[in-house]
């Protein structure tokens, strides 16, 4: 069976439509790398996400960044068909992340684990890069028990990862924290306390390996702030909480942040479109992203 130009023409249209605008052709056939490891190396995306934010923020990560996720799944307090989000925790009283994050978890362990490797949890207010997530993870094995994040130091001996900037947990640790850690309290059977912190603790407890995330240059991955407040100095203030929190003694200005730079904190619904517009689609004329893809610093 013969395919004509008409036919063809058709076909990369319909796929233009679906991955970028229709008259951006620059841009068709950038992604094979990605999509290969895409099927290699499988994230879930778990975003956390309120009745105030749903309807803008998670709508917004939905149509930038998380639909390069193998699976994004949104959860909270209620139930939502059009976005959607999953309901696993009741609705009465204040929305506790703890609570919402074992839930979570279990949730997964048993609808998802078989068909993932990773588990990245946000919330709505992240932006991630998530082929630059799967890069990193492409050098790790998901049934080592590891944990990557913005690694903080208050609390616990081997620090945690900050819940803004997202931390991942490989199968292993997800087995681990559904067998050993829930039902024998390793981790907090409370549904207070600091998500993040308590998550740190149950990792500890359960000998999960925190991962330094860094490049070679030593410039961060994971970012608990918006990229102008980490590029701009001073921006964050000698008195802020994050000089006595921050593990590995963070760069300041131009230097913050590593080619591969995963994810961003406190970013407005409107600033996801924006950052998924200066990523993915912005190039400057003259200069090929192929050219220099040898000299990257992972």
């Amino acid at each position: 069976m013969s395919v004509t130009k008409g036919q063809l023409q058709s076909q990369d249209a319909e796929y233009l439509k679906k991955t970028y605008a229709v008259n951006e052709t620059f841009h068709k056939g950038e992604d094979v790398i990605a999509e290969q490891l895409k099927s290699t190396v499988r994230v879930l995306c778990l975003v956390f996400t309120t009745k105030e934010t749903f309807k803008k923020s998670a709508e917004a990560v939905k149509n930038t960044w998380g639909k390069r996720c193998n699976t994004l799944l949104f959860v909270s307090n209620f139930e939502d068909r059009s976005v959607p989000v999953e309901k696993l925790v009741s609705d009465e009283g204040e929305l506790k992340n703890w609570e919402l994050v074992k839930a979570a978890v279990k949730h997964i362990y048993v609808h998802y684990l078989d068909t993932h490797d990773w588990l990245l949890r946000v919330d709505d207010h992240t932006f991630v890069v998530v082929e630059n997530l799967r890069k990193l993870l492409s050098e790790y094995k998901s049934s080592d028990a590891l944990y990557l994040g913005c690694r903080f130091k208050k609390y616990i001996k081997q620090g945690f990862m900050s819940g803004g900037a997202g931390y991942v947990l490989s199968r292993e640790a997800v087995v681990r924290m559904v067998q050993e850690g829930l039902p024998q309290e390793f981790c907090s059977a409370k549904n207070g306390g600091v998500e993040d912190v308590e998550m740190g603790r149950c990792m500890e407890n359960l000998q999960v390996v925190p991962v330094d995330t860094r490049d070679s240059l030593g410039r961060g991955r994971f970012f608990p702030f918006s990229p102008e407040t980490h590029l701009i100095p001073d921006a964050i203030k000698q008195d802020s909480w994050y000089w006595d929190m921050i593990y590995y003694p963070p760069n300041m200005g131009f230097e913050c942040c590593s080619d591969t730079a995963i994810s961003f904190h406190g970013i407005g619904h409107q600033k996801m479109y924006v950052m998924n517009y200066l990523i993915y689609h912005l190039r400057p004329y003259g200069i090929s992203p192929h050219a220099v893809m040898n000299y990257l610093i992972y």
